[in-house]
C-alpha cells in the first residue's frame, strides 16, 4: 500500500520585478559545500509603502510564505504580491500554511486563499503537521484538563475531531506525529532502553477509532552511523510526510553534523537516502514538497533563508529574507527557529 500523491502543480516564481519583490540572479560561482546559486532565488524585501490588508471577501491565490518585519506581519503570494496580515503571526504559535499554499490558519480563523472565505475553527493546541494534499491538519497535544488531547482538522469542512486513544505505555503521552492524505495518522513505537535509535515501528492509525491500519517497520542500521539517532528523550525528533509516498525522519548525532535526516519509503519503511546540508550548520528541515526537503536557516545577521534539498542531494536556494525579518510561514511546514 502506498500513499497517494498530492495533486499540485510545480511552483513557478516570476523572473521579472513584480510589486515589492526583487528576483536576483545569483552569481555562477558556487561556494563549496553551500547551497548552489539559483537564478530563481527570490530576495524578499519588506514593503516601503503600506500594502493592502489581506482581503476576506475575495481570493488572492496561493501564499508562498509569511514573515514579520518591524513588528508588522506580511504574506508573500506566489504571484509576487504582498499583503498585511491582521494581528501578529508570532502570537501563540497558531499560524500555519498548508502545503499547496491554499489554507492559511490565523489563530482560530481558517482563511481560504482561493475564494477569501473564512471559517472559525476551535483548536485546543498549535499546529503540528499537514497532510501533503493540504486537507488535514494535525495539532500538537493540549494539556488542558486531565490527560492529553490532540485534534485533526478537516480544512475543507472546517471541522475537527479528537484523535482517538493512541497506543502507549504511558497514558499521558499524546503520540501522533503526522497525518496522511487519507486522514489516518502516524505514531511511533520506539525500542526500549537508552542510546541511539536506528530502528522504529511506525503505526498508521484510524484517528476516529484508534485502530491500527498497518505498521511500517523501519531499520536504518544500514544507512545511519552508530552514533546517529532518529529519536530523543521525547520520541521522534521529527517526521515529515511527502507527496510522493516518502517519509522523512530527522536525525541527530552525526560526527560531521551535516546529516539532518533520512528519507524512507512509506509503504515498507526501506531507507532511500540520507539528507545532508551545508557544513556551517543551522539548517532545519520543515517540510517535503515535490522538489525535495525544504530547509530553513534562521537570521544570523544576513537574513533568514529557505532552500530545498533535491533527491540528488543538490541544494537550491528558494527565498532570502532581509536581515531582521522573522520567517513565520512556509507551505506545509511548522517553523521552530
Amino acid at each position: 500500500m502506498t500513499l497517494s500523491r498530492a495533486s499540485r502543480t510545480r511552483r513557478r516564481y516570476p523572473s521579472h520585478v513584480i510589486a515589492l519583490i526583487t528576483v536576483t540572479v545569483m552569481s555562477l560561482v558556487a561556494c563549496t559545500g553551500g547551497p548552489s546559486p539559483s537564478a530563481g532565488e527570490t530576495e524578499v524585501q519588506a514593503p516601503t509603502d503600506w500594502p493592502a490588508e489581506l482581503p476576506f471577501d475575495r481570493g488572492v491565490g496561493p501564499v508562498a510564505l509569511g514573515y514579520v518585519a518591524g513588528g508588522v506581519s506580511y504574506v508573500l503570494l506566489e504571484s509576487g504580491e504582498q499583503y498585511l496580515v491582521p494581528g501578529d503571526l508570532r502570537r501563540g504559535g497558531r499560524a500555519s500554511l498548508s502545503p499547496e499554499g491554499r489554507w492559511l490558519l490565523l489563530g482560530d480563523t481558517l482563511y481560504d486563499t482561493e475564494n477569501g472565505r473564512t471559517t472559525t475553527v476551535a483548536l485546543a493546541a498549535a499546529p503540528r503537521s499537514w497532510s501533503p494534499n493540504g486537507r488535514w491538519l494535525l495539532t500538537e497535544c493540549s494539556s488542558e484538563g486531565t490527560g492529553s488531547r490532540q485534534q485533526r482538522l478537516d480544512a475543507t469542512a472546517g471541522s475537527t475531531i479528537d484523535v482517538a486513544g493512541l497506543p502507549s505505555e504511558d497514558d499521558g503521552v499524546c503520540g501522533a506525529d503526522a497525518v496522511l492524505d487519507d486522514g489516518n495518522v502516524i505514531t511511533a513505537v520506539l525500542p526500549a532502553g537508552s542510546g541511539p535509535v536506528r530502528e522504529v515501528s511506525l503505526r498508521v492509525l484510524n484517528p476516529q477509532t484508534g485502530g491500527v491500519v498497518r505498521e511500517i517497520d523501519v531499520d536504518l542500521t544500514s544507512i545511519l552511523q552508530t552514533e546517529e539517532s532518529v529519536a530523543g528523550w521525547h520520541g521522534l525528533l521529527g517526521l515529515l510526510v511527502g507527496p510522493d509516498g516518502e517519509l522523512f525522519l530527522r536525525v541527530i548525532g552525526g560526527v560531521d553534523r551535516q546529516t539532518i535526516g533520512v528519507v524512507i519509503a512509506a509503504d515498507d519503511g526501506r531507507p532511500v537516502r540520507r539528507v545532508d546540508v551545508p557544513a556551517e550548520g543551522g539548517w532545519v528541515p520543515v517540510a517535503i514538497d515535490d522538489e525535495g526537503i525544504v530547509i530553513v536557516h534562521g537570521d544570523d545577521g544576513n537574513g533568514a533563508q529557505i532552500s530545498v534539498v533535491d533527491p540528488d542531494g543538490a541544494i537550491h536556494r528558494r527565498h532570502h529574507l532581509p536581515p531582521g525579518a522573522q520567517l513565520m510561514l512556509v507551505p506545509g511546514g511548522v517553523i521552530t527557529i
